[in-house]
Order: structure tokens, then sequence, then C-alpha cells
């Protein structure tokens, strides 16, 4: 006879340790389920911020390749008020003449596949200008950058 028994308290504790070891199993297994949907996520992130960052890159070089690429007989030839279209490898560039001397270019570039594709949109406002030989260039306003649309 226990202790407890001998004070006239039955001792109703059996099966406990099965209980709390299935408790303890549950929450194991729920932070393990939890460290997995972190990891998915924490990827997911990182690959749809890495397109997003190429897709901005691309549009990025295809203006700059506008702005390498000088006054072409394409752009010259632009009445105003028109657009014109250019596609410069993953990227669209489209070119809208303002008045004589001012275009509009907005340059859209497209990274990734399904559910990590990322699109990126700038825009520049461009002028022409005579360089120090007298040949025309396209050249950036001062001051002004390009921005990014939506």
């Amino acid at each position: 006879m226990t202790k407890r028994e001998s004070r006239g308290q039955p001792f109703h504790q059996r099966g406990f340790a099965l209980a709390a070891a299935l408790l303890a199993v549950v929450l194991i297994g729920a932070l393990v389920a939890g460290v997995f949907f972190a990891t998915t996520e924490e990827t997911a992130i990182g690959s749809a911020f890495r397109s997003r960052q190429l897709a901005l890159g691309g549009a990025e070089s295809a203006l700059e390749s506008v702005l390498a690429g000088g006054v072409t007989p394409a752009v010259d030839s632009i009445a105003t008020g028109e657009t014109t279209i250019l596609v410069t490898g993953n990227a669209t560039v489209r070119i809208t003449r303002l008045d004589s001397l001012l275009y509009w270019v907005v340059a859209e570039s497209e990274f990734g596949i399904d559910a990590t594709k990322s699109r990126r949109r700038i825009g520049i406002a461009l002028t022409i200008a005579r360089d120090s030989s007298g040949v025309r260039q396209v050249a950036r306003i001062p001051g002004q950058a390009w921005v990014e649309l939506y």
C-alpha cells in the first residue's frame, strides 16, 4: 500500500507519460512544419526580389542602349506626338517625340517565370544636343534621372 492510498486518496495518474509524450511529438511536429513554411516563404521572397532586380537591370540597360545609340534615323524620323517601339534583348523601348528636340523614352523589361515573374518600367526625358564637334547626340536633361513607372 502506498502513502496516498493509506490516506484514503487513490493514485489516478496512470497513462500520463503516454499523453505527455504524444503532446511533445505534436508540438515538435508543429515546430518543424513552421520551420518548413518559413523557409519556403523566405525562398519565394528571395526569388521574387532577384527577378525584380534583374528586370530593373534589363530596363536600365535598354535605356542606356538608347542613349549610347545616338541619333539614329529611326529616332530622328519620328514625327511629333508619334511613338516608335524598339525591342532590345528582353526589353521593349517606346520612344515618343514630344517636340523637335525632346523625347520621352519608356523601357519595360520582364524577368522570371510564372510566380516569380517581375516587370519593371522606367522612363526618362531625353533631348537632342550637339556635342563639341557639332554631331547631334541623344542626351539626358541635366538634373533629371529616370523615373519608375507603374
